[in-house]
Order: C-alpha cells, then sequence, then structure tokens
C-alpha cells in the first residue's frame, strides 16, 4: 500500500516495463527494507549498476580512453549523468544504460543474436536503445530475430493480470493517466 506516486496519479495500476518489475522485484525480495532503507538499498544497487557500465564502456573505447579526447570527455559525462541517476535519482536509466552497453559488447565480440536479445531487452525497459537497432539490423538482418523475440517477455505479465492501459495513458498523455502533463517527451 505504500508508494511514491503522487495522488493525481491515483489511477494506474502498472507502468514499469517488465525488466524493471524483475530487477525491483529480486532487489526488494533480498532486502524487503525498513523505513527509509529500502530506497537506500535500490540505489544502493544502481550504483554498482552504474560501475559496471564505466568497466563496458572502458570495454568499449578500449585506448581510446587514453589517446582521444572526446572519449575522455564522454567518459567523464557519463559519469556525473549516471551517478546522478543511480545514486541520486534512483532511476532505471542504469539498468537500461547497462543492457544496451552490454549488447553493444557482445556486438563487437561477434555474438550478434545475444546482442540482439539484450538490445530488446534494453528497450522494452527504455525506448532510447532503439537507435542502435537500424544499424545492427543493417549489419546482420537475420540476428534481429533475436530482437523480437525478447520482446515477447513484454507478454508474461499480461497472463498474470497486468495491464498496460497505464502505461499507455502515460506515453499518450491521456488524461485517464493524469489531468496535468506528466510526459514531456510526448511528441503530440
Amino acid at each position: 500500500g505504500n508508494h511514491t506516486l503522487p495522488a493525481y496519479l491515483g489511477g494506474v495500476k502498472y507502468e514499469y516495463p517488465v525488466f524493471g518489475l524483475i530487477f525491483f522485484a529480486i532487489a526488494t525480495w533480498l532486502f524487503p527494507g525498513a523505513g527509509g532503507l529500502q530506497p537506500l538499498w535500490l540505489n544502493f544497487l544502481l550504483v554498482l549498476v552504474f560501475n559496471l557500465n564505466l568497466a563496458l564502456i572502458a570495454i568499449l573505447l578500449r585506448e581510446k580512453i587514453y589517446k582521444v579526447h572526446w572519449a575522455r570527455m564522454f567518459f567523464g559525462g557519463y559519469f556525473i549523468y549516471g551517478l546522478v541517476m543511480s545514486a541520486g535519482g534512483g532511476k532505471l536509466e542504469p539498468i537500461v544504460d547497462c543492457l544496451f552497453l552490454m549488447s553493444l559488447v557482445l556486438w563487437k565480440e561477434n555474438q550478434r543474436g545475444k546482442s540482439m536479445f539484450t538490445l530488446g531487452l534494453a528497450v522494452q525497459t527504455k525506448i532510447y536503445p532503439i537507435v542502435a537497432f537500424p544499424a545492427l539490423f543493417l549489419a546482420n538482418p537475420i540476428s534481429s530475430v533475436w530482437f523480437f523475440a525478447s520482446m515477447f517477455l513484454t507478454v508474461v505479465p499480461v497472463f498474470m493480470g497486468a495491464s498496460f492501459d497505464s502505461l499507455v495513458s502515460h506515453m499518450l498523455n491521456l488524461s485517464s493517466y493524469s489531468p496535468f502533463i506528466v510526459n514531456p517527451m510526448y511528441p503530440g
């Protein structure tokens, strides 16, 4: 019964993507928390994921971090952004970034199917990793089967009673979600 949604979002039943639900379900199962410790525990886990992201960026950039100015600037910029999103905000972005970076590392290691499956998980969690799909699809169209296979994981919670009505209402800024504008990325 305790949640952090504001009162004007009273009609929201389900909004997190499947991978986010799995992450937070496992995290709260490991440590149910008491009072203010729960957010600290979740932020701690997100900071660990953020550190993994830094390692994945280092794997992708390799020696460029030492030799090229833009690589150091990118790494430093991501350090600030990732720290804010994980320790400061407790957002899903570090998890999405981790899946996205893992996908790129797997692609670099010629594991195309695993890369596309992981990219699909990233896209299910937040939409922005989709920017890599066209390039990866053009490089190896057959591996996109794994991308779409991972998309079927989104359907599983529906069989357990979950509804995506709140998520669709949020994405489309419908008044059934909130009488106020709550999605600044809405293109309409």
